[in-house]
């Protein structure tokens, strides 16, 4: 009888050790897709960081290119305005 029970008992130990490295393996690969996850996310975010900052900076230089060329056209007109009284009638640009 006794050798039954040493022998359960040895059978049950290495039953609860399988299922125990069972678990531990399926945790670490949890663990590893988990953080394979975060990565993807934290380099996702990066990115987006990046292009809104690329859109904030064309976004400025557009403007700026808008308040050149307006400043440009308004320079045009005073310089016309100013020229106007010595133009040809002919010619009024």
């Amino acid at each position: 009888m006794r050798a039954d029970a040493e022998a359960e008992a040895l059978a049950l130990a290495t039953a609860i050790e399988k299922e125990r490295t069972k678990v531990r393996a399926e945790m670490k690969e949890k663990q590893v897709k988990e953080a394979g996850e975060l990565e993807r996310k934290i380099e996702e975010a990066k990115i987006e960081k990046l292009r809104a900052t690329k859109l904030a900076e064309a976004d400025r230089i557009q403007t700026d290119a808008g308040i050149t060329t307006q400043k440009g056209k308004d320079v045009v007109a005073e310089v016309k305005l100013a020229l106007a009284p010595f133009l040809t009638h002919g010619y009024r640009g």
